[in-house]
């Protein structure tokens, strides 16, 4: 019977630990900011044109709420990132599926 309760407090300590990592969409945005401007960098941009670029991305998710689709499930966040207006500039990126848990961003999928 101790083990039960200890398997149970376990479980909410882990179900709480959750909830309170759980990235907001702020966070989001500065992810998706810094991860455009490294990626500006590793393709050769210097370093103000890769500020540049990230800092017009993240006007434009502040300004767009359509680029983002989030879904709260509270223990963590699923994000969709339309990139039909980068498309629709002759770029070549797939719309993506990122979660948010523990205060970090995984990337999971294309679709």
């Amino acid at each position: 019977m101790k083990r039960i309760y200890l398997s149970i407090s376990f479980a909410l300590a882990i179900i709480f630990f959750l909830i309170l990592t759980n990235p907001s969409k702020d966070d989001f945005d500065s992810y998706i900011s810094t991860h455009i401007n490294e990626f500006a960098i590793q393709s050769g941009e210097d370093e103000q044109t890769a500020n540049l670029i990230s800092g017009f991305s993240y006007l434009l998710l502040q300004s767009n709420p359509n680029i983002i689709h989030k879904t709260n499930y509270l223990l963590f966040t699923l994000y969709k990132l339309d990139t039909t207006l980068i498309r629709s500039f002759g770029g070549d990126v797939d719309d993506l599926v990122i979660i948010g848990l523990f205060n970090n961003f995984i990337v999971l999928s294309k679709f």
